[in-house]
């Protein structure tokens, strides 16, 4: 049977100067189903709106020295898989607090992370471009002052040009991109370090398939308001590798044949706790927002 494996790495930089890992000088945390590492759970939620991807790691159990290292900012590198195999990157941000509690005879300490967010904070905009500027480069130019952010133009996937008045902002980098994303259409993300902005609509083709045979536990429609309106779809499944936002997923269910399709993945959660049966995902395509 195969086992869950956690692999964790904190610092030993911060996370806005941590474009490459450095295994050799974090500090390393294990959690499987061996009784000699670790109880660790964590909480992960990721989207494609522009804002940080949040993570809550709860460790049981740490040596003082350790629980002392940790401090405000430090890289965390989160890994996920079966033990012996290589594993998928599944979170990278920096701690935003450190809390240690007694609960019984456990002392469990709690993390809470957030994506890219000293860069975020750190990056400030003073630009003007004129008119018939391509958005595109604009918006690669204003990512590429994040730091700590790893910027692939392949990832930048936007049309238009700037109009008669041309852009002008002075302020947060984050407000910037979030005034020319509302103003020609498009969304933006952070997501493990890596910036992605696209075209509202645009994602990115896949193979991944979820169904009854392998990952898939349920689909069902996502409902709001007192009429029950659908918004979207909810899919819940075991952890798999390489699925995450703004990737087309396909859905195979034979309970509820209906539900079967293609689907977008703009939001996602993963709940994984090697010591326990958690090792899932929560995937959420939001319908009004998806192009069929």
């Amino acid at each position: 049977m195969e086992k869950h494996e956690l692999e964790i790495y904190i610092g030993p930089f911060m996370e806005w100067q941590d474009k490459k890992l450095n295994k050799q000088q974090a500090i390393k945390l294990i959690s499987n189903g061996n009784v000699d590492t670790l109880k660790i759970s964590v909480n992960i939620s990721k989207s494609i709106a522009s804002v940080e991807d949040t993570c809550t790691i709860q460790i049981y159990n740490l040596s003082e020295d350790t629980r002392n290292a940790f401090r405000r900012g430090l890289s965390v590198n989160i890994f996920a898989g079966e033990e012996g195999m290589e594993k998928e990157l599944v979170y990278k941000g920096g701690i935003t607090r450190s809390l240690t509690l007694k609960n019984g005879p456990n002392i469990i300490t709690n993390i809470t992370c957030l994506t890219a967010q000293g860069g975020i904070l750190m990056a400030k905009t003073a630009k003007s471009y004129s008119e018939g500027v391509n958005i595109k480069d604009i918006v690669t130019e204003l990512a590429g002052g994040i730091e700590g952010v790893t910027i692939d133009p392949t990832n930048i996937d936007i049309d238009g040009t700037t109009g008669y008045a041309g852009f002008t902002f002075i302020g947060q980098t984050k407000d910037a991109l979030n005034n020319l994303a509302k103003q020609y259409g498009f969304s933006w993300s952070i997501n493990d370090g890596i910036f992605r902005a696209k075209k509202d609509g645009k994602f990115t083709s896949s193979n991944i398939i979820l169904s009854d045979a392998n990952v898939l536990r349920k689909v069902s429609p996502r409902t709001d308001g007192p009429w029950s309106l659908q918004e979207g779809v909810d899919i819940l499944a075991r952890y798999m590798p390489n699925v995450g936002p703004w990737k087309r997923i396909q859905v195979i269910s034979g309970l509820n044949k209906k539900m079967s399709g293609t689907y977008s993945c703009h939001q996602i959660e993963y709940a994984l706790d090697p010591k326990s049966n958690e090792w899932d995902m929560h995937i959420v395509d939001m319908l009004a927002f998806s192009m069929r």
